[in-house]
């Protein structure tokens, strides 16, 4: 199945920019291994926001949440 998702990110504004850097690496390298793994099909943006809408497949919820809390 395929499903539509609005991700929108809150981060507190008491992070160090090093913090906000390392994790950013690590959902980046996540994202790109599920583009490999046919899991995340597209992503659009939203300019000037830590948002996006992002197309994911998943065979069921459950492996959608897994995929998701992977990050």
């Amino acid at each position: 199945m395929l499903f539509m998702l609005k991700i929108v990110v809150h981060v507190p504004g008491d992070w160090p920019k090093e913090k906000l850097a390392e994790i950013n690496k690590s959902e980046t390298a996540r994202s790109v291994q599920c583009v490999r793994d046919g899991k995340l099909k597209r992503i659009y943006r939203i300019v000037g926001r830590r948002a996006n809408f992002s197309i994911w497949e998943a065979s069921s919820l459950e492996e959608l949440h897994a995929t998701l809390t992977s990050m």
